[in-house]
């Protein structure tokens, strides 16, 4: 039935048994509960009252729900938890009630994807990748991604080695507008290219002008 009707079944079961203290107690817990919801604002079709739910019976003492994504119930509960008075109690000398949930990334994230709603290059807010090109050059690398760090740059460092082609285009996926190509020539010259993925363009920049050429160019 739904929400109500399961309340006044359970509310008439608690009358009938008073004997039962806890299970009268649970009831009028779950009453309050949703009333909460609903004064929250949560929309009736988007909760019920399911009695089949057990979870964690060693440290559960209250109410616990289970969350399902609309559409997807065959991927079973995305995010779940529950009222725990003692929990706290097992790692702590003293009584700390609370409440608490956690929530299944995984199979969240990977529903979102399929849905393509996420996007496993999802945009960055870095401005400039400086590219692998030696592993051995990572040293430089990193003295110049932490200098434009401090030009108030916002730069990931490339750590693997891969094709000069790869990395542009997980930059464009990445929506960085701005590649630091450094090779052992570059680097004995203390110089970089500068590479915009927006127009193709590509210029040789020493490094020192480094920061002020993008900030020119992002302005």
């Amino acid at each position: 039935g739904n929400v109500d009707e399961v309340l006044d079944k359970l509310k008439y079961l608690a009358q009938t048994t008073p004997e039962a203290e806890e299970f009268t107690l649970g009831v009028t817990e779950l009453e309050t509960v949703i009333s909460g919801v609903r004064n929250l604002g949560v929309a009736e079709n988007r909760f019920c009252i399911d009695l089949s739910i057990a979870r964690g019976l060693n440290y559960y003492t209250g109410t616990v729900y289970e969350t399902t994504l609309i559409g997807h119930e065959a991927l079973g509960s995305i995010c779940s938890g529950g009222r725990y008075e003692e929990l706290v109690g097992m790692f702590l000398d003293e009584k700390m009630p609370g409440v608490g949930i956690s929530i299944g990334l995984t199979r969240l994230i990977s529903r979102l994807i399929k849905a393509s709603i996420l996007s496993t290059f999802a945009a960055t807010p870095a401005q400039v990748m400086v590219v692998n090109m030696q592993n051995d050059l990572m040293p430089v690398y990193l003295n110049v991604s932490q200098k434009l760090r401090q030009a108030k740059i916002n730069v990931i460092t490339n750590f693997e080695q891969r094709p000069l082609g790869k990395q542009f285009q997980l930059a464009e996926k990445q929506g960085i507008p701005f590649c630091v190509i450094i090779g052992s020539e570059e680097a004995a010259a203390q110089k970089a290219s500068l590479k915009d993925l927006r127009t193709r363009e590509q210029v040789e920049v020493a490094l020192e002008d480094l920061a002020e050429e993008i900030k020119r160019r992002l302005a």
